[in-house]
């Protein structure tokens, strides 16, 4: 589900970004931030996003399975899964200026396209309830520790923390009497 929701969001913020910046040529990939030889995973003159830490949402501390059956069978309600993805979008090109355009050009994107459902989104995959990006803003130090962290010089870049709701699962059960 992960790979599948981290695809959509990468193909509807790729037709975004062509669209409002007018090149064809642009690429917005999902990619690790560094190939195996150091260098960054993906091409000049594009956007690169990088999942930095995935968890499980414990805010909402989901329930543990109801039984909602019957005497001869049982109907299990597993709880939905919340996962929460930091993901970083960052900008790889040769002129800052471009760079700057294109970030503003996705925190503009994720400002006015903050939340995904399949209503709005008949694209997004049926596994998938909602999904919303929110910016996480860093500090100087904590900018400074993801990309040492990353093992990569800095580039202009976005943090963003995407909420993944999961539908519920219904799993049932037969028992023997």
């Amino acid at each position: 589900m992960l790979d599948v929701a981290l695809q959509f969001l990468t193909g509807q913020l790729h037709a975004h970004l062509r669209a409002s910046l007018g090149n064809a040529e642009f690429k917005v990939m999902l990619t690790q931030m560094l190939d195996d030889t150091g260098h960054y995973a993906f091409a000049k003159d594009s956007l690169g996003l990088c999942v930095v830490n995935l968890e499980k949402d414990q805010t909402l501390r989901n329930k543990p399975p109801v039984d909602n059956g019957v005497a001869t069978r049982s109907a299990i309600t597993e709880p939905a899964l919340h996962l929460n993805l930091q993901v970083l979008c960052a900008a790889n090109f040769s002129r800052p200026d471009a760079a700057l355009r294109c970030l503003y050009e996705v925190v503009q994107f994720f400002h006015r396209c903050s939340v995904f459902t399949q209503a709005e989104f008949p694209a997004l995959d049926s596994r998938i309830k909602m999904m919303r990006v929110e910016c996480q803003p860093l500090n100087m130090e904590q900018r400074n520790q993801l990309w040492a962290c990353l093992g990569a010089k800095y580039l202009p870049s976005v943090l963003y923390q995407v909420r993944l709701e999961g539908k519920t699962i219904l799993a049932v059960n037969e028992t023997i009497s």
